[in-house]
């Protein structure tokens, strides 16, 4: 049930942001979610949803991405997107891939009306 709280988080961020920056509206807020986040996106979506509507982000979209973690192999300086559980170099066949990425949790960005 976290996702409740982040859902909460991520208002109460924009809200203050918002303040910071004397903004009167946000039109879309640009969330990452890593899939190794443990995060459910959806549940995080839900949850906005429900909690956005007595705040000044009623009208704003929460537009969740989610990106796939990354690879890169220290022998030849390759970045790639990890698509299966093999941690193997596609281009050199090396196999100390480091992984990067995949357990984002982050506001991304917002888009106001202004």
């Amino acid at each position: 049930m976290h996702e409740l709280s982040i859902a909460r988080s991520v208002i109460r961020s924009v809200l203050n942001e918002m303040d910071r920056r004397r903004l009167s509206s946000v039109k879309k807020i640009h969330l990452r979610i890593g899939p190794w986040s443990g995060v459910m996106a959806d549940a995080v979506q839900f949850n906005f949803e429900v909690l956005r509507i007595d705040t000044p982000l009623r009208d704003a979209q929460l537009i969740i991405e989610e990106p796939p973690p990354q690879g890169h192999c220290p022998q030849c300086s390759h970045t790639f997107p990890i698509q299966t559980m093999s941690l193997v170099c596609p281009q050199c066949g090396c196999e100390s891939v480091r992984l990067q990425g995949g357990d984002e949790l982050e506001i991304a960005s917002l888009e106001t009306g202004e």
